[in-house]
């Protein structure tokens, strides 16, 4: 289920501005995918009295308190997350993941917005799909792609063994290059102009983890990052992310010269 695992880190790295419909997109994904469903509905499926939380949130801006049971949580945070969706919101409203952070920033809100809520159903799904493939009995090991990472399961189930992202890139090394551009951002930049920043960089991310990146997308987030900064020390941050990611996705080699010339 490689296609899951794209679209479940996807939303995992989506930007504020971009989760909405990173949201939309992961669960149009589940509602067409038969087996998922399957899975779902045994839990319970869409219940229609979750309907309510999200003006909860919006009136006393508190955490969702989700059922224990497996199955009954499984089902809860699937029916929120739907009535998100079907919301007419333009964006996702701040009041919905700020109780899961004391932080005022909006990328650290959905990081926990993420792990406390969205990460429960990821991994309840990621489960099953596993348990069927194994469930299918096949002879030697059989390879699945589970929470972004391909596995290796023994066929008696004896062992599992990571060995690498879905998309052929390394996701750790890719957070830390990612962390390295924001930090040697300008020191002098507007508080403007390193939000956009930090935001364009976000969505870079966030394209190229999914392992079916927007060419266009990221390219016109380069552009904009060429307009806020050509400082020696981001252009060097920038390289380091081109030419570790360029062996996968080819169309960055386009991207490099400008900042290599910076640092000529």
């Amino acid at each position: 289920m490689s296609k899951f695992n794209s679209i479940s880190n996807r939303l995992l790295q989506s930007s504020y501005s971009n989760y909405l419909d990173d949201l939309r997109r992961f669960c149009n994904y589940l509602e067409a995918n038969e087996l998922i469903m399957e899975y779902l509905n045994s839990c319970g499926g869409y219940n229609s009295e979750i309907e309510s939380l999200p003006d909860e949130c919006l009136h006393q801006c508190g955490k969702i308190q989700f059922s224990l049971d497996e199955d009954e949580e499984t089902s809860e945070i699937y029916s929120y997350l739907k009535t998100i969706c079907n919301r007419d919101y333009d964006s996702l409203p701040p009041r919905i993941i700020i109780p899961y952070s004391s932080s005022n920033k909006f990328a650290d809100m959905l990081k926990e917005f993420n792990h406390c809520v969205v990460l429960a159903l990821i991994n309840h799904i990621s489960d099953y799909l596993k348990k069927v493939g194994i469930e299918m009995g096949m002879d030697d090991n059989v390879t699945y792609n589970i929470n972004g990472q391909q596995v290796n399961i023994a066929n008696d189930n004896a062992n599992i063994t990571a060995i690498q992202n879905n998309n052929g890139i390394n996701a750790d090394e890719l957070h830390k290059l990612i962390g390295t551009m924001k930090s040697e951002l300008n020191p002098n930049l507007s508080p403007e102009d390193k939000a956009d920043a930090e935001e364009s960089i976000d969505i870079i991310e966030s394209e190229l983890n999914s392992g079916n990146p927007d060419e266009q997308k990221v390219k016109s987030q380069f552009k904009l990052l060429k307009r806020l900064d050509v400082g020696v020390k981001f252009a060097s941050a920038c390289c380091s992310l081109l030419t570790f990611a360029d062996k996968v996705f080819p169309f960055l080699a386009d991207v490099a010269p400008f900042y290599q010339n910076l640092l000529k």
